[in-house]
């Protein structure tokens, strides 16, 4: 039982025991018997779906994760990613609960590659039900990592300077102009418009609908105008 209550102690959410079994490398049925003991002594408790299986209080599963070595927790959110990977394929899951749980896992088992891919992907599912907030959460975690992987740009297909943007779209749908403002303004630092005008128009363009947002009409119009003179380059 508390074998079983240590590896399930490493999500941070109600687990599935097909899942747990996986992460165990242990037959499903094998599980039974001490999740029902777990059951029994109040430990854990089924989800109001009845499908899965939670700690009752906080406190239960932090003195279970508390029990595992420092090398074992990063194994066990190792083997819950690889798990929810499959879980995600199976359709067990579905793809924003899954994105999201594969970022925390993959960055808690200390691979930065994998953890900067996920958190990506999670970012891009938040964004995509509108969850920005999570999303900001995510794109923050990504800028993070990032100067932790050799080459994040051929990892992700993006460079820093479109994660910032990305990140500074996000900021402005959840409502924060100011730190929309800030991510685009560090974007643009980055930005070359010498070598090519038109991607540092865009981000000019953005910025300008931020400021326009934020109420600062003239700072809009200045930045719009740069926007103009930079297209205006390229077509020439």
């Amino acid at each position: 039982c508390q074998r079983v209550l240590r590896a399930a102690s490493a999500s941070r959410t109600p687990v599935d025991p097909w899942v747990l079994a996986r992460v165990m490398d242990a037959a499903e049925g094998a599980l039974f018997e001490p999740l029902r003991e777990a059951i029994e002594r109040h430990v854990v408790e089924a989800d109001p779906d009845g499908r899965r299986l939670v700690f009752r209080h906080a406190l239960l599963r932090e003195a279970a994760y508390s029990d595992l070595l420092p090398g074992e927790r990063q194994q066990r959110h190792r083997r819950f990613a690889e798990a929810s990977e499959s879980a995600l394929d199976e359709g067990r899951i579905d793809e924003e609960e899954a994105m999201t749980e594969l970022a925390f896992h993959w960055g808690e088992s200390g691979d930065t590659r994998r953890a900067l891919i996920a958190f990506l992907a999670a970012a891009v599912a938040a964004t995509k039900a509108q969850a920005f907030d999570n999303g900001l959460d995510h794109y923050e975690r990504v800028l993070h990592l990032w100067a932790a992987v050799t080459d994040p740009e051929e990892l992700t297909g993006l460079d820093h300077c479109g994660v910032l943007s990305a990140a500074a779209r996000v900021v402005h749908l959840a409502g924060d102009e100011n730190r929309a403002i800030s991510l685009i303004t560090a974007a643009l630092e980055e930005s070359d418009p010498a070598a090519d005008p038109m991607p540092t128009a865009l981000l000019y363009e953005s910025l300008a609908g931020f400021h326009g947002s934020n109420g600062e009409s003239a700072k809009a119009l200045d930045v719009f105008e740069s926007a103009m003179s930079l297209s205006e380059a390229e077509g020439e």
